[in-house]
């Protein structure tokens, strides 16, 4: 897992081909097109803009991903993202579906993070996460960039 704003995408674009296409895109991508499905590099990069409600620690489960690592960018209101290594899980909630590259467990994470407006969290498959774990009004931006 990685935390940190917008300003400093160009130290992480060394770690997968695709990171600068889809951090440049961040940079410049219309947040109020909530909803939309944005094609970035066919399969291997596109983003999904989100408004959404936070559901809080409570009953969050860990989601994993196989073939896509996370960029999620908030936009507006505090994300709250919950963390545990993908090894350390094994009380499967949702066995993993291939064809939509995600599956969840019932564990606690180990950590929780705040990630504020112009930060981001890239979750690589190695890393557990939880996606709404913030409370309130949520909307960001989540790149899903394909692993090489």
């Amino acid at each position: 897992m990685i935390l940190d704003t917008i300003e400093n995408a160009e130290k992480y674009y060394k770690i997968n081909p695709y990171f600068k296409k889809a951090f440049e895109f961040l940079k410049t991508a219309d947040p109020s097109n909530a909803g939309v499905t944005v094609e970035i590099d066919g399969e291997k990069v596109y983003a999904m803009i989100i408004k959404s409600v936070g559901e809080g620690r409570e009953g969050a489960q860990l989601e994993i991903h196989k073939k896509y690592i996370d960029i999620q960018y908030c936009v507006e209101g505090l994300h709250v993202f919950g963390w545990k290594p993908t090894r350390e899980c094994s009380d499967v909630t949702r066995e993993f579906d291939d064809a939509d590259d995600y599956g969840f467990f019932g564990e606690e994470p180990d950590f929780w993070a705040p990630v504020k407006p112009g930060q981001f969290a890239i979750f690589f498959p190695e890393d557990a996460h939880t996606p709404k774990g913030g409370k309130g009004p949520l909307h960001k931006i989540l790149v899903k960039v394909a692993i090489d």
